[in-house]
């Protein structure tokens, strides 16, 4: 069973309010479980794009980690984030993968193979 749980539940907000007939509460909902519940995982990472933000919410286990170790780790992975979005951001060249083109099928050798094919025309 893995110790970490990583779960990306896409993006809202990206419809009008008027348009949607539900939306987002800004009001603090609290903790979802109890503190002492037992966990499945020790650390559950969830993340969303809301409004063109990305949030991440840490929640842990506090018998094995403390406040202070998850802040850490938090900036970690903000500063690691920003570092590839930089990286991307100063790309020329479009890199794409079989699933960018929604080919569940093809390999990226395969896709190379086409690519250089078609630049040799």
């Amino acid at each position: 069973q893995p110790e970490i749980s990583f779960n990306y539940l896409g993006q809202f907000g990206q419809t009008k309010e008027h348009e949607s007939l539900f939306g987002f509460s800004h009001l603090p909902v609290g903790a979802s479980i109890s503190a002492q519940a037992q966990r499945q995982h020790t650390l559950d990472i969830t993340g969303m794009v809301s409004e063109g933000k990305l949030a991440l919410h840490f929640t842990y286990d506090y018998r094995e980690y403390n406040r202070e170790t998850i802040t850490e780790l938090a900036e970690r992975y903000k500063s690691k984030l920003l570092a590839l979005i930089e990286h991307c951001l100063q790309q020329e060249n479009v890199d794409v993968t079989p699933s960018d083109l929604g080919d569940k099928e093809m390999t990226l050798e395969e896709l190379e193979d086409i690519t250089a094919f078609i630049k040799s025309l």
